[in-house]
């Protein structure tokens, strides 16, 4: 808010030259250069050095001579806001807090001969092991406030660097050194396609206008520049990603983020005025500054001036794919239209590198938005590094993937003095000691200490979009396979032929050492099946089946409506637990307050809220299920709370224990329909398992279509099943890639068998495509 009010009366006072406005700026400078230099730590101190040099420089020339009234040496406005800027950025930081120095320099001083860090700090190819130490902050450019504390002190020195104030020129070379060898470095890397792993509240940090800064204030600004290939490239997860109700899905650290804000509306304009992409500013027009409210025309007017766009040399707007693929982030987001108030939006993640701060442990996950979200990344981000946030929220239990929980493993994180900070044990994903929680970039290349396998195979046609993602490495490898321990599957038919809306088939591989695997979805409303689920206790509901019934579950929110069907394991266990106050069950809570760790319980006993159950390590050793509530909200309008918090989660296992080492299977198909307002089981799907060899899993969707899956992790040369004459539509997927392929069929009891199997180069029907998928009259 401290910088927005400070644009928006610098602009007032420009377009109306009101004496009143002056008198405003002027009592907001002071005001601003009245707080203790080092007050609120870094992300308030560059908020007031943005702020005082956006008013030095777009008021410069209305400044002028005028005196700070009382001021003993009568110093000028321009002279006294100087001096605070500086002041600011040296100052030292508070008990407790971190300074904007710090941020700039690493673990160093003040030159005692330039306005700079003692020694340039080493912005690329750091060694974090080196001895001496390395002044760096290398570690921050993948994640951390150091991006917004550095271009923070940039603006504030490029508006006062003229002759009074040359010595500032030192570390405005710092500046745009970790510009441009750290912070741009590592979203040119992760931004190639424009997608960003952190999820899209933390995605958006005004890069345009950080680019603008220096676009405007060097003479060649390179990459920085208007030639950025990467940046215009961002707006597209946003084109693709936008909901119903003009929201995003809840990846990462989430806040309400909407297509109408400011920062996205820059990017927009930014891949207009500079890549001429007449996509995004249709998207501009009609999804940013079409949706927004009136009377609000500050936002309008600035992007005008900061971003204008020659209409006349955009190009014509290209036919978008429905769903597109962002390599280095590792998200494919998938719609069946881009009506948006009734796409069905499902989103999978699965990144090519493992980090912390905003990111969160969430590899092979989903989210899935039909008139509201249908299933949600859960929890609330009701503060950094709160106990919710670090012992739910930020977890894989919050997540739609895959849990094992280990009882002999350990979460922890490195405490004071060498000791050992314990969190809940989730049974899931983990950074670990071995790899880092803030990597370089050259930490995350391929084949580097914290590298994931992330995305491995993609195919986009408009009848299918098929996805598989290698998340093995995000769990400990005390616990799963490293190379083959978790890959997902998943098929997105936009249009089946069975009904108008879409249907995902999704085809889990799991292998634990010996840890079962737990399937997990996510809901905010209670989920629901045709069969009753009595009360476990500590929020938890078994579906009474039998072992002949249908796992079919129906989950209802908004306008929209699921039913899910698990078709593997087969007679599989299914648990929903959560709840606020509801069937009479309590849990123990943590304590919202509680400092880092697993916390401390609440006072009073155990409450209704069941919503964000997570197991927690006792002191003999035990495990106890513990509810971590978030923080109370502090103020009317949160955004913090959103329509993403969920209050429900579905966990499916096998109704039997695997051996030690042995594959889990999980197959689910999800039914997307219009919400039929009822309270009970909506029906048990259209997909069916088919018979089929120990290599193949096959689904029939309705009678015309089969999908198969690969059971095997390595590309598979053969694939069979069996199927009804009219399932004539067929996607096979996990085969051996660009290799030549016959279909044959032989009459079975059910209808016929087929085998789907390589033949030799250029005798063949089919060929498979680059990622391992025959697709025959889809």
């Amino acid at each position: 808010m401290m910088i927005a009010t400070a644009q928006q009366l610098a602009l007032a006072y420009k377009l109306s030259k009101q004496p009143v406005y002056f008198s405003t700026v002027l009592n907001y400078i002071d005001k601003l250069r009245a707080v203790p230099l080092n007050a609120g730590g870094d992300m308030s101190m560059g908020g007031r050095v943005i702020a005082l040099g956006i008013l030095y420089d777009w008021l410069h020339a209305e400044l002028g001579q005028t005196v700070v009234p009382g001021d003993p040496g009568q110093a000028s406005y321009l002279t006294a806001m100087a001096a605070t800027i500086r002041a600011t950025i040296v100052a030292p930081a508070a008990p407790g807090d971190t300074n904007l120095l710090s941020e700039i320099c690493g673990l160093q001083g003040l030159s005692s001969s330039a306005f700079d860090c003692a020694v340039k700090p080493v912005f690329s190819h750091w060694n974090r092991y080196a001895s001496p130490p390395q002044p760096s902050v290398a570690h921050a450019y993948l994640a951390g406030m150091n991006f917004s504390s550095v271009y923070g002190a940039a603006v504030g020195l490029l508006a006062i660097a003229d002759a009074s104030n040359a010595d500032v020129l030192p570390m405005i070379d710092t500046a745009y050194s970790h510009f441009n060898e750290g912070f741009l470095a590592v979203r040119r890397d992760i931004s190639v396609d424009g997608g960003y792993h952190s999820g899209f509240s933390y995605s958006l940090v005004d890069l345009p206008s950080r680019l603008l800064l220096w676009n405007t204030a060097v003479q060649d600004a390179g990459d920085m520049g208007q030639v950025s290939e990467w940046l215009p490239k961002t707006i597209y997860p946003y084109i693709y990603g936008l909901r119903d109700d003009k929201s995003y899905p809840a990846s990462g650290d989430n806040f309400v983020t909407l297509s109408t804000g400011t920062l996205v509306g820059s990017v927009a304009l930014w891949a207009a005025a500079h890549a001429n992409d007449g996509n995004a500013w249709n998207f501009y027009q009609e999804q940013v500054r079409g949706q927004r409210q009136a009377p609000n025309r500050y936002p309008y007017i600035l992007e005008q001036l900061l971003w204008p766009v020659n209409t006349a040399a955009l190009n014509a707007p290209a036919e978008l794919d429905l769903s597109r693929h962002f390599r280095r982030s590792g998200q494919v987001l998938m719609r069946d239209r881009w009506t948006y108030a009734d796409a069905t939006l499902l989103e999978f993640k699965s990144t090519s590198f493992i980090s912390d701060n905003h990111h969160h442990l969430d590899q092979n996950s989903i989210s899935l938005n039909y008139k509201g979200p249908l299933l949600v990344d859960s929890g609330r981000y009701d503060a950094y590094a709160s106990a919710h946030w670090a012992n739910y929220y930020t977890r894989s239990i919050a997540h739609n993937t895959v849990i094992a929980f280990d009882a002999n493993e350990r979460f922890q994180r490195p405490g004071n003095g060498g000791s050992k900070v314990e969190f809940s044990n989730d049974g899931g994903q983990w950074v670990g000691s071995a790899r880092q929680p803030y990597p370089t970039l050259e930490e995350i290349q391929p084949g580097a200490v914290n590298a994931m396998d992330g995305i491995v195979n993609y195919e986009y046609t408009p009848a299918y979009t098929y996805v598989r993602g290698n998340a093995s490495k995000a769990y400990a490898t005390s616990k799963l396979d490293q190379a083959q321990g978790f890959l997902r599957s998943i098929v997105y038919l936009p249009a089946p032929a069975t009904a108008s809306l879409p249907i995902v088939l999704m085809f889990d591989r799991v292998r634990t050492h010996a840890a079962p695997a737990t399937f997990l979805l996510h809901t905010v409303n209670e989920p629901v099946a045709a069969v009753p689920a009595p009360a476990l206790g500590n929020g938890q509901y078994r579906f009474a089946y039998a072992a002949s019934d249908a796992r079919a579950i129906t989950i209802r929110n908004g306008g929209g409506m699921l039913i899910t069907q698990t078709l593997l394991p087969e007679n599989a266990v299914i648990t929903k637990v959560g709840g606020l106050d509801v069937h009479g069950q309590v849990c123990d809570q943590i304590r919202a307050d509680s400092a880092i760790g697993i916390g401390t319980l609440q006072p009073g006993g155990p409450t209704g809220d069941c919503r964000f159950t997570v197991r927690t390590l006792q002191a003999d050793n035990s495990y106890k299920w513990r509810n971590y509530p978030p923080k109370p909200r502090t103020w009317p309008y949160d955004d913090s709370v959103t329509g993403d918090i969920g209050a429900w989660r579905l966990e499916v296992q096998a109704a039997g224990s695997a051996p030690a080492g042995a594959v889990q299977y999980f197959m689910h198909a999800l039914h997307v329909a219009d919400n039929d307002l009822g309270s009970g089981s909506a029906g048990s799907g259209s997909a069916r398992r088919l018979v089929a060899d120990s290599h193949t899993e096959a689904v029939l969707i309705g009678t015309q279509t089969v999908v198969a899956f690969n059971r095997d992790a390595a590309p598979a040369a053969r694939l069979s099943w069996n199927a009804p004459a009219t399932a004539s539509t067929i996607l096979a997927t996990g085969l051996l890639p660009n290799a030549d392929f016959l279909l044959s069929r032989v009459a079975a009891p059910d209808g016929e068998q087929l085998v789907l199997a390589q033949a030799a180069p250029g005798s063949a029907t089919y060929r498979s495509s680059a990622e391992g998928v025959v697709n025959i009259g889809m």
